[in-house]
């Protein structure tokens, strides 16, 4: 009982959701970048780990890579 009262809710709150979905006000936590051509995080940063060593990359307003 417990369980199916969860999935319904669950669903209804799916449908609330994409109904009134905050991105359909412009808000979106992703930006677009011409220069790179594709989407990204806003301020995002991370590492790319290969054989030959260690880049820190981040997005932002510019796309930059630093060694």
């Amino acid at each position: 009982m417990k369980v199916s009262f969860a999935l319904i809710l669950s669903i209804i709150a799916y449908e609330f959701f994409l109904k009134f979905s905050p991105f359909s006000f412009g808000l979106s936590p992703v930006a677009y970048d011409q220069d790179v051509g594709m989407w990204h995080k806003l301020n995002f940063s991370s590492y790319h780990v290969s054989e030959c060593g260690r880049t820190k990359y981040f997005f932002d307003d510019v796309f930059m890579v630093l060694d």
